[in-house]
């Protein structure tokens, strides 16, 4: 009976969640960072061999089969990837649950998580880590060979999905075993659970180890990896704000994000307190969340810079599952006395209520609120509307929001090159390849803030630029010193073999600088932009092609 009411609440939790965030897609442009090299591998193309990758090999395949599944829509990648994130919601209730016995605080934390809105394209970070957390608990509750094998082969899933979550697993796998296994012999036992999860793991990533031995340069990635994560490692000093903040950032969300961002960083400094006090008698529950804060911390260092809007729904979900376990502590202190009893008691609920009231303020809209007016009350257009414009030729979708600046970019990209055409941009507009319909040439996605910089790295963008049609360079006009500097060999070859003729910001204030290729005829115009296409593709005429507006800017900065 009790295996049917845990089945039944994690169906029910999964529900809820997958149709939370179904009534309100949403794809920032950093979603299609993957998606637009997604479809370079539906034309043939690999990560590594034709162009460049960070080490998302798993999600970019992942990403190809749904767009080729649902025929270039964002219909599957959105089933998938909301149904990954309500998956990881749903073990954030089970392992709060199993931590915690209480399941108020393990639908709180779950709550919560979903509340914070991770956003869909970082739906590896809370799989793989909610999973992981899974394992590591249920290897600590009971260490066997088969549950060390799985922790390794997920170890080895998480890094095909994102290199440094790889990482952060072996972190998480490095610690269970010695807070897993006890008793005679447990240092024997540890490890060969050890060589057994390493050898799965090796087992799985082989074949991607043997591609990169292959096609790319293992140890220069290795290398380029650990740069890349070492430079990432800091911890983020954000104070309270007693007036408005100078970055314009509302008060009450400034703080609202400092709150739940100081609740993830001292929460793992609190269980290790916990578990240095209690080290000779630490109970079960006590040495899976001992695991699961490593974690946090790992992810916490590595993962938490910039903007915190954008990065604490990155770690929440492990995060929260650890704040519940600290929340026991303090509701359940041993200390004497009834006033102290009470004390602890009442800091517990205040840190619960000014948790969820400062989630609440950084998803700009009340949670309770979106779930029940608008997603309930409006059954079944809440579920049908975004299904169709899911379904819809993304472009066409993309433009019922407006058809300025990027998104006026696109549709003439779209209408004035041919299918088989390639895109040089420098600036970070992802976006532009996918809903355009146009591949980024020189396996080089973007041109920004020194990425792929490398005197080697430009040289192979060049050499892949010459066997491939590029008629236009399209370059943000903040960025175009960087033709001169950060990206001069690349720059060399734009005005070796380019010219500009024309600068639009289609429709809104900032500028993209059109450089045409000099041995590249136009055939027309169009809204006095060069156009190689004589016949302008035709649209629905409920499609308004003139550049306007509607609603919110079309600028999301989720980078």
């Amino acid at each position: 009976m009790a295996a049917v009411k845990s089945g039944v609440a994690a169906a029910a939790i999964f529900v809820v969640a997958f149709f939370y965030q179904f009534t309100k897609p949403s794809f920032p442009n950093d979603h299609f960072g993957h998606l637009s090299k997604a479809q370079l591998v539906l034309d043939g193309e690999l990560p590594v061999r034709d162009f460049m990758d960070p080490g998302l090999p798993l999600t970019i395949a992942i990403s190809a089969g749904l767009l080729s599944l649902s025929r270039g829509s964002l219909f599957a990648e959105a089933l998938f990837t909301m149904g990954a994130i309500s998956v990881g919601v749903v073990l954030v209730y089970r392992l709060s649950r199993r931590l915690t016995a209480s399941v108020g605080l393990a639908i709180w934390a779950a709550a919560c998580t979903l509340a914070i809105e991770p956003r869909l394209y970082n739906y590896p970070k809370v799989l793989t880590c909610t999973v992981a957390a899974w394992l590591a608990c249920r290897y600590i509750d009971r260490p066997t060979r088969e549950r060390a094998a799985c922790l390794g082969a997920w170890t080895a899933v998480a890094f095909l999905f994102r290199h440094d979550l790889g990482l952060y697993a072996i972190v998480l796998a490095a610690v269970t075993f010695p807070l897993g296994v006890r008793g005679e012999g447990a240092r024997r036992t540890m490890v060969l659970h050890g060589i057994i999860a390493g050898s799965v793991a090796l087992a799985v990533v082989s074949p991607y180890l043997w591609f990169l031995a292959t096609y790319g340069t293992p140890v220069g990635t290795v290398r380029d990896g650990l740069t890349a994560l070492a430079s990432a490692a800091r911890v983020t000093l954000r104070p309270f704000a007693l007036s408005a903040p100078a970055d314009g950032t509302p008060w009450m969300r400034y703080n609202a994000e400092a709150w739940i961002y100081y609740l993830f960083l001292i929460a793992p400094a609190v269980a290790a307190g916990a578990m240095a006090r209690r080290r000779r008698v630490a109970t079960v529950s006590g040495r899976q969340a001992a695991a699961v804060a490593v974690l946090c911390a790992a992810l916490m260092l590595f993962l938490i810079r910039g903007n915190l809007d954008s990065r604490l729904p990155d770690v929440a979900a492990p995060s929260f599952v650890l704040a519940a376990w600290v929340l026991t502590l303090l509701g359940r202190s041993r200390t004497s006395g009834t006033s102290a009893r009470w004390a602890r008691t009442a800091g517990a609920v205040s840190i619960t209520g000014i948790t969820m009231v400062a989630v609440a303020i950084v998803a700009e809209e009340s949670p309770l609120t979106r779930l029940l007016r608008t997603a309930i009350r409006d059954l079944p257009h809440s579920v049908v509307a975004p299904a169709q414009r899911l379904l819809e030729p993304p472009l066409v979708a993309w433009e019922r929001e407006g058809t300025t600046d990027v998104r006026g970019l696109a549709r003439w990209l779209h209408e004035c090159t041919a299918p088989g055409d390639r895109l040089l941009m420098f600036g970070y507009h992802p976006e532009v390849f996918f809903y355009s319909d146009r591949r980024f040439a020189g396996g080089m996605q973007f041109f920004h803030s020194g990425y792929f910089s490398s005197q080697a790295e430009q040289e192979l963008t060049v050499t892949r630029l010459g066997r491939q049609r590029v008629p236009f360079v399209i370059v943000e006009s903040e960025d175009l010193p960087a033709l001169d500097n950060t990206y001069a060999i690349v720059g060399d070859y734009v005005r070796q073999n380019y010219r500009q003729v024309a600068a639009s910001g289609f429709g809104e204030g900032r500028s993209f600088v059109i450089y045409q290729r000099k041995d590249v005829p136009r055939r027309s115009l169009r809204d006095g932009l060069p156009c190689l296409r004589s016949v302008v593709t035709k649209v629905p005429e409920t499609q308004d092609l003139t550049y306007r507006e509607v609603g919110r800017s079309s600028r999301q900065h989720g980078r």
